[in-house]
Formats: structure tokens, sequence, C-alpha cells
């Protein structure tokens, strides 16, 4: 009997405990669920913020894709050369508008990623907030800690 109640004890005391950092997290919840795909997706821009502007990633983000770029037209000079001048890799008598094709497949990946890269960031913005928005809608508070003890808490608790 006994320990029935100090079961009972432990159980009220972790459940208020639970409520109690859920409800005591609700803003911060909030904040960071609508600004997920921003700290995920763009995280040098908080980087960049946190070292007082002395870090550039726009700079270093053009600095790697302009190596990228010359790694990709360097193997494309090495893969001719020695298919078609040096005779000893691949096919000599392969056409070589299919390495020019590559190549161009190569450069044009390489010059639209940060264009993709935005569409995706875009997609996942837009997913993550119809699903907030969704998940919001089903309870009566426009706070997200609150919806979460109303759906959660009576099932679990």
């Amino acid at each position: 009997m006994l320990l029935r109640k100090a079961g009972d004890v432990l159980d009220t005391i972790l459940i208020d405990l639970i409520n109690s950092f859920i409800e005591g997290a609700g803003e911060l919840l909030n904040d960071i669920l609508v600004n997920l795909t921003e700290i995920v997706f763009y995280s040098e821009r908080d980087f960049t913020s946190l070292t007082g502007n002395a870090l550039d990633f726009g700079s270093i983000f053009d600095l790697f894709l302009n190596f990228a770029v010359s790694l990709i037209i360097l193997k494309f000079l090495k893969k001719g050369f020695d298919i078609y001048i040096g005779w000893y890799d691949g096919d000599k008598d392969a056409n070589p508008l299919n390495l020019a094709v590559n190549f161009a497949r190569a450069i044009i990946t390489a010059l639209s990623f940060s264009f993709l890269y935005g569409v995706l960031v875009d997609i996942v913005t837009d997913f993550m907030e119809n699903s907030l928005f969704a998940l919001v809608s089903l309870g009566t508070s426009d706070n997200l800690a609150e919806v979460i003890m109303n759906l959660f808490g009576n099932v679990l608790f």
C-alpha cells in the first residue's frame, strides 16, 4: 500500500514536471519551430551574426563555387587529353560530344546549385509553416505548447 502511494506521488511529480517544462518553454518552442528551416538551411546567417560580420559566408560560398568550376574544367581538359590525345584512357573512338555534354551538365549543376537550394528551402519552409498551422488549428490556442499539452497531455497522462 505504501509503495502504491509512493508511485502515485512520483507519477504526479513527473507529470507536473513535464507540464511545467512544456509550458515554460512554450514561447521558445514557438520561435524555434517557426524559424527551424531558417536555422537549419541558412545557419551561416547565424554564424555571421555571432561573429559580428567578421566572417562573410557569401564570399566563402563564391570562393568554393569558383574552385569547383575550376576543378570541373580541369577534369574535362584532363579527360579529353587522356582519351583523344594520349590514347591511354577511355575509348578513343567514342564521340567527343558525349564528353562535352557531360561537361556541360556538370557546369550547369554547379552554377544552378544556389538557385536549386533556394527552391528546396522554400518548399521545406512552406511545408513546415503549413504543418504548424494545421497543428495549431487543431487546438484552440495559438500557442504551440498549449496545443501539445492538449493533444498529448490528456492521452499520455
